[in-house]
């Protein structure tokens, strides 16, 4: 079997034509609500976007770190967290209601509340 340089000249044709279509095709862009990060801002097919929660950090399933890619028909593969939820924020600002109400509760009974 011999290729003849139509042939090739046909397939780099093809090629090209491809090549182009595919770069043309774009997902839609989004944005991420800081703390999260997301490794790039292109949107073009094929284009892999890792999505992280910082430590402290994670998406609502627990984890801290997705990827989700343009495919073809200019769509995102993967869903899109909307957020990272603080894992210790809620346990810290518990802790300090608990402390105001447990030294509210002290006063309003008379105690005196010495701090050394």
């Amino acid at each position: 079997m011999s290729i003849s340089t139509s042939d090739i000249a046909m397939y780099m044709q093809i090629s090209f034509i491809l090549t182009f279509l595919l770069a043309v095709i774009e997902c839609p862009s989004f944005v991420v609500a800081p703390p999260m990060t997301k490794s790039t801002e292109m949107t073009t097919f094929g284009t892999n976007v890792v999505l992280t929660c910082p430590p402290g950090y994670t998406f609502p399933d627990g984890s801290n770190l997705r990827s989700t890619t343009c495919v073809e028909g200019g769509q995102w593969d993967g869903q899109i967290p909307e957020r990272c939820a603080g894992k210790w924020v809620s346990y810290w600002v518990c802790f300090n209601s608990c402390i105001a109400v447990m030294v509210l509760c002290l006063l309003s009974y008379g105690h005196t509340i010495v701090v050394s």
